[in-house]
C-alpha cells in the first residue's frame, strides 16, 4: 500500500519566519511571533497549525 503525498510542514514564507525562533529558542508564546514579525495572530495560528496537527509542537 503506497502512502499518498504529504504537504511539508513548512511550505510558506511566513510559516518559516513565524516558525524559525520556535527552532532557534524553543517554547514561545504565541504573541511573541507576533511581536518579531509583525504578521497577525491568524498568520502565526495558520503557521502552527500543521506543526500541531503532526504533534512537532505543542499548545499549552
Amino acid at each position: 500500500m503506497s502512502r499518498p503525498p504529504s504537504r511539508p510542514l513548512v511550505s510558506a514564507p511566513a510559516e518559516t519566519a513565524v516558525l524559525a525562533p520556535l527552532l532557534a529558542e524553543g517554547p514561545l508564546s504565541r504573541v511573541e511571533p507576533v511581536r518579531r514579525t509583525r504578521v497577525s495572530s491568524t498568520v502565526v495560528t495558520k503557521a502552527a497549525r500543521p506543526l500541531v496537527d503532526a504533534a512537532t509542537i505543542g499548545v499549552g
